[in-house]
């Protein structure tokens, strides 16, 4: 079976980039130690970006966190309206065929 055959999910989209990839799939799959070591790597990375890019790397983690979580609050809320209007229209469907 070759790579383009298999179908792709947001798993293994993550497990195929090359060296994250490895990583990530031993901190799943792995010892149960491998994912201490996944975290203390990632931490490692962010402290190198934070060394090297100074002040900007920080603003631009605070903004990519910033933008998910208004994202998650959007995405959280919004699924009321949808399923309140999916009753309504539900119902106005019931009331029109009586």
């Amino acid at each position: 079976m070759s790579a383009a055959a298999i179908p792709m999910n947001p798993k293994s989209a993550v497990f195929r980039v090359p060296v994250f990839g490895q990583m990530f799939r031993d901190a799943v799959f792995g010892h149960a130690d491998a994912k201490y070591y996944f975290a203390l790597n990632i931490a490692i990375l962010l402290f190198w970006s934070f060394i090297t890019f100074g002040y900007p790397a920080v603003i631009i983690y605070a903004l990519t966190g910033t933008f998910c979580a208004l994202t998650f609050l959007v995405v959280l809320t919004s699924q009321d309206i949808f399923e309140n209007w999916a009753k309504k229209r539900a119902r106005a469907g019931k009331a029109g065929t009586k």
